[in-house]
Parts: C-alpha cells; sequence; structure tokens
C-alpha cells in the first residue's frame, strides 16, 4: 500500500507516496540530510546542485564499499562450506 509521506531534504519539503513505512521514509532523508551537511562542513561556497552531487559520491562510496565487502564476506563463506561439504564426504 502506498503511503504518504513528507519529508524535507536540504531545507527543501518533499511530498511523495512510497511503499515502505514512513519512519524508514524519515530516516532515510535524516540519512541524506545528515550527508549533505558533511559536505557542507567541508564546502567552499558550493551550489545546492554541487552539494547534493558529492553527498551522492559519498553515499555511493559507502554503498560499493559495503557491497564489495559483503561480496568478500560471501565468497569466504562459499570457499568454507565447500571445504567442509569435502570433508564430510570424504569422512562420509
Amino acid at each position: 500500500m502506498k503511503n504518504p509521506v513528507k519529508i524535507e531534504i536540504l531545507g527543501r519539503a518533499y511530498r511523495l507516496t512510497s511503499d515502505a513505512d514512513e519512519k524508514y521514509v524519515q530516516r532515510l532523508a535524516l540519512y541524506i540530510n545528515d550527508k549533505i551537511e558533511g559536505v557542507l562542513k567541508h564546502a567552499r561556497q558550493k551550489t545546492d546542485l554541487d552539494v547534493i552531487v558529492l553527498a551522492i559520491l559519498n553515499i555511493s562510496d559507502e554503498f560499493f564499499k559495503f557491497k564489495d565487502d559483503q561480496e568478500s564476506f560471501q565468497k569466504l563463506i562459499d570457499d568454507k562450506s565447500a571445504k567442509l561439504i569435502k570433508l564430510i564426504d570424504t569422512q562420509g
């Protein structure tokens, strides 16, 4: 079910509908605003668009690092599982 949600990003209000819970969408907006604030602390006279692009790059960097870590962990699990299966098969 679509839920109407009002959020604020960079001081601008947005109304949207989402399948997600309102609290979750608010949490996303808070995270985005935190990232924008982090960029603003180090920005020198940047436009809103510049700040948003830099925040998106930071969020994307976090996402890809997390994804790479998750893939590495999954490979480790797969390798260890294969070794265990091989060990069980040789013992059985």
